[in-house]
């Protein structure tokens, strides 16, 4: 069939500006060609009737269009007015309707709801709230259990507007699964949850959704869907009998009785509207929103990607939520990047659209790509270090075991196939090994140095300790990053600048240091005898557990320490932040005495004798995961992304180190700085909000405590020496928080 597409300019709304600048006009006809070619091989695709899109960027409608038909018979086209039902986008609509009223504490999402609605029978486990809005209350949907119905008379002719009365649609119907147990999507539970609204706020549920979301967002066109009410505007519903049917007109069906689950309807506009509001204040405060974002954990420990109203997800890298509909008359999808309060609404009037795929393709014309994206190359090497180095035929590596050994062996290969030159000297000549005893244990610290230019005198060192745990009894601890991860990034590098070989000021220097997890033997041993003289090694860049997160909310944190020791590198380290302000990697700087609450001597890793030797150094880590050191560090686990930008901001510090004219000087007692206070109070007020976490729920009361002095080292404006001891505290206590983890 041919198309009608109408509204063939895009509608800037009120004349505003695209990010505070007046947006010339090709680029705004540039969006809407794409936009329009997009759906229309959509609608040829799925031969659909009619659907409108609108788009919308900082909170402002960039783009309203219409496709196809609002009424096929008569000849009336779909556009901006059409009003389309939005069958399930009315969840979330219930789920910011709950939370208001909890900012009001006229609500507690974690009562039983028979508190409400005592009309509601007793089943036997209580429900609450929560897990209504989570879709996991037990409670039956269409077809995945029973559903029985209450046989009674009604003086009303429509009596389910009352949504207490709409209970009796099913609330005789037994439960699917105790609550709390099974993810189970329920357009009955968020009828249960319109209800519960309806007694917690005093007054009927669309008033008050009328009086504190359409009113104050403008959404003219947003009513319930009443069938037996005139709605100018309403666009005709559209079904296939079969797949390759010619559509024909669906039935008026009455969703009077389900207006909390999938009762309203609007123009596309207004749809686009209240997605543009998600994450604004106009509707909640921050703390709700992120509730509302946040999956509730099953029993069994496992999270649902859907948090209460919304679905989950990301979107390079960025926080996405999101809702479908499907309903007679209608599908629907509404989404956005509430940061950035962007995203894509879509209505269309066919029962058979698909619209998940065109969400995403016009998200993607929406939103400028971002930095260039490391090579699938570097990220799938990355894993396939890692996976070979914490397989099981290596035993986890352990000092002076086969399976250790078995890894030195391949990390030689590497650097031979890298060309990298032997790096210990001995009276047989050349070798990439320095051999030593630790215990019965023969060891092996292995060194590859790749030349530098003709004036190359001294050292810049790359290093991490290949060496884990090994076998305990029948387990194997696999080590995958502790510290597999820290030595696939050094290997990494060293391919990286092997392409330079003969060309940098400095020689570099590739170390992978062995019975490092016995006590830091491996580095003490290179250092003490003297493998590279420690006068000659200008800087050492050390990796260790760079492959996973250690607050279990916070994804694609590194810790950089060291930088206080060498005020040069804290320069450096500012100028490669800002490669990667658009991604999600976040450059953390803290002092390293956070680190060494015990004194120097119980130091974590293996910078600590270069360190006692005056060498500048930075130290990469995503500090010790709940998985550290226990046979559940796998491969799996790490985040492989992650670990292609930690390679990309060392080949950036490499560089600059290798760019300075003059040494980097070394500072012996370095002052603490008060950024550091400043990162430590940011992280406990994090922990003392991630209650979902059962391990930090339980530290609750410690995590205030911490967090109110080091309030006090903030409000002073400086850190003496005595209040170090505050933040070494509040590390110890995350480490053993982390460490608990269920």
């Amino acid at each position: 069939m041919q198309m009608m597409t109408l509204l063939p300019l895009l509608v800037c709304m009120h004349g505003a500006a695209i990010q505070g600048k007046a947006p010339t006009q090709k680029p705004l006809q540039d969006l809407g060609a794409q936009v329009n070619r997009a759906v229309q091989k959509v609608m040829q695709r799925q031969n659909l009737v009619g659907l409108s899109v609108a788009l919308f960027r900082k909170g402002k409608i960039l783009y309203v269009q219409g496709f196809g038909f609002a009424d096929r018979e008569n000849k009336i086209p779909a556009d901006g007015t059409s009003k389309y039902r939005w069958a399930s986008i009315s969840k979330p609509l219930t789920a910011i309707a709950a939370m208001q009223l909890v900012e009001e504490a006229k609500l507690d999402l974690d009562r039983g709801i028979r508190f409400y609605v005592p009309e509601f029978p007793k089943k036997p486990w209580p429900i609450s709230m929560r897990q209504l809005l989570s879709h996991q209350g037990g409670i039956v949907h269409y077809r995945n259990g029973k559903v029985i119905r209450s046989k009674r008379e009604y003086k009303d002719p429509h009596p389910f507007t009352n949504l207490v009365t709409a209970l009796d649609s099913f609330k005789e119907s037994p439960l699917i699964a105790e609550p709390g147990t099974k993810y189970s999507y329920s357009t009955h539970g968020f009828i249960l949850a319109g209800a519960v609204i309806r007694r917690a706020g005093g007054a009927p549920y669309w008033d008050q959704v009328r009086d504190r979301i359409k009113v104050p967002l403008g959404l003219d066109s947003l009513e319930p869907d009443y069938q037996w009410k005139d709605i100018p505007g309403r666009a005709v519903g559209y079904r296939r009998p079969w797949k390759k049917a010619v559509p024909i007109r669906s039935t008026n069906t009455d969703v009077s009785w389900k207006l909390p689950g999938g009762g309203f309807l609007s123009n596309v506009r207004d749809l686009a509207r209240f997605g543009a509001a998600w994450g604004s204040n106009k509707l909640l405060k921050q703390k709700s929103w992120q509730t509302l974002w946040t999956a509730t954990p099953l029993k069994n420990g496992k999270k649902p990607h859907y948090g209460l109203g919304f679905a989950l997800g990301t979107y390079r890298g960025k926080r996405l939520v999101e809702h479908a509909g499907a309903q007679e008359k209608a599908r629907t999808w509404l989404l956005s990047l509430p940061e950035e309060h962007t995203g894509v609404a879509i209505m269309s009037n066919c029962e058979y659209a698909k619209l998940k795929a065109l969400s995403r393709t016009l998200l993607a014309l929406l939103i400028p790509k971002g930095p260039k994206q490391d090579h699938p190359s570097l990220v799938a090497r990355l894993r396939a270090d890692v996976e070979r180095l914490a397989a099981p035929a290596w035993e986890g590596r352990g000092a002076g075991t086969a399976g250790g050994r078995k890894a030195g062996d391949w990390l030689i290969e590497n650097m031979k196939a890298l060309g990298l030159m032997p790096g210990v000297r001995h009276k047989t000549g050349p070798s990439y090994v320095q051999n030593f005893h630790f215990g019965r244990n023969n060891c092996r610290n292995l060194v590859g140095i790749l030349p530098g230019n003709k004036n190359a005198k001294d050292y810049v060192l790359v290093g991490a300790h290949y060496d884990h745990l090994g076998k305990r009894g029948k387990i194997y601890f696999p080590g995958a990053d502790d510290n597999a991860s820290g030595v696939a990034v050094t290997l990494a590098l060293a391919k990286r600048f092997s392409k330079q070989k003969g060309k940098l000021p400095y020689h570099m220097a590739f170390v992978f240091f062995d019975a490092e997890e016995k006590g830091l033997i491996g580095s003490r041993r290179f250092v003490s005898h003297q493998i590279l003289l420690t006068e000659q090694i200008r800087f050492v860049l050390i990796f260790d557990l760079v492959g996973g997160n250690f607050l279990p909310w916070r994804k694609g944190d590194i810790y950089v320490m060291g930088s206080e020791y060498s005020p040069a590198l804290q320069v450096l380290l500012k100028h490669a932040q800002k490669d990667f302000a658009k991604e999600p990697f976040q450059i953390l700087p803290l002092g390293n005495y956070i680190l060494e609450p015990f004194g120097p001597s119980f130091a974590r890793s293996d910078y600590m004798s270069f360190r006692a030797n005056k060498v500048p150094y930075l130290f990469l880590s995503s500090a010790t995961p709940w998985y550290y050191h226990r046979p559940s560090d796998q491969a799996k686990r790490l985040d492989y992304a992650k670990m292609a930008r930690v390679v990309r901001l060392s080949e950036k510090l490499l560089q600059g180190v290798c760019a300075r004219k003059r040494p980097l000087p070394f500072v012996e007692k370095p002052r603490a700085d008060l950024q550091d206070a400043l990162r430590m109070q940011q992280i406990l007020k994090e922990c003392l909000q991630h209650k979902e976490h059962k391990n930090f729920a339980r530290a609750h009361s410690s995590f205030e405590a911490m967090l109110t002095q080091v309030d006090q080292l903030v409000k002073k404006g400086k850190i003496e020496e005595s209040d170090r001891r505050v933040l070494q505290r509040a590390l110890v206590l995350l480490f053993q928080t982390v460490g608990r983890h269920q």
